[in-house]
């Protein structure tokens, strides 16, 4: 079979890669959330450079 020119095998990427797939989410996830979790504690909540700031929030929840 042939794409733009050039051939195509059949190679199982999903099957063979699975495992980091899946640790690429699981860590993208877990570091979103410890980044949430340190930028609302007590140390940084007031910091300027907080998002809140940027979306006009003055108040702390």
């Amino acid at each position: 079979m042939k794409f733009l020119g050039s051939k195509v095998y059949r190679y199982p990427v999903f099957k063979t890669y699975w495992p980091f797939f899946v640790g690429a989410v699981a860590t993208y996830y877990l570091i979103g959330k410890a980044q949430s979790a340190m930028e609302n504690s007590e140390q940084y909540i007031n910091d300027p450079r907080h998002p809140r700031f940027r979306r006009g929030e003055k108040d702390q929840k």
